[in-house]
């Protein structure tokens, strides 16, 4: 059963390319710890969204930096042999699930070191309103860059995939 799974393509599963949808989507929807439909509501003027958003920012900024400081050292490396290995095993061996799984981790770890570095970054300016919102929107806007760069590269390498047997031919 492991190596039908081991040699199965990835790539060509539909269950795959949900899970890369709901990854994303998730990913983009918390920012900064904040939920999109909050701070939408907070920016139309929603004293309570607006109040709940200062709070969780403030919140999520302390726990992240918090934890980081605590954890850091472990986490980078566990995260590094972890990438390192699914990458190994995946593009050495030439085996797809493994491949497809890095192209969903390695983002989401790139993401989360920029996420700790704003975080760091951002717990010692001021957290006034207009600053969270220019942040806010700034970083969204980068998650969403990346979400369809690293979307397309997991297309693209799907893709090639699909057409290597083809290519070998030649």
């Amino acid at each position: 059963m492991y190596a039908e799974i081991m040699t199965a393509n990835g790539f060509d599963n539909p269950w795959y390319w949900l899970l890369v949808a709901i990854v994303w989507v998730r990913s983009i929807q918390w920012t900064l710890g904040i939920p999109s439909d909050m701070m939408r509501a907070a920016s139309k003027g929603n004293v309570q969204a607006k109040q709940d958003a200062l709070a969780l920012f403030d919140i999520h900024i302390r726990s992240m930096t918090h934890e980081f400081n605590r954890y850091g050292t472990v986490l980078v490396l566990m995260t590094c042999f972890v990438l390192a290995s699914f990458a190994t095993m995946g593009f050495w061996n030439d085996i797809a699930v493994l491949q497809g799984v890095f192209f969903i981790a390695f983002p989401m770890a790139l993401l989360g070191a920029i996420s700790v570095r704003l975080a760091f970054r951002l717990q010692e300016t001021s957290k006034n309103w207009k600053e969270l919102c220019k942040v806010y929107r700034k970083h969204r806007l980068m998650k969403i860059t990346l979400a369809l760069l690293f979307i397309m590269s997991s297309m693209l390498w799907a893709l090639f995939l699909e057409i290597r047997p083809y290519l070998d031919q030649f």
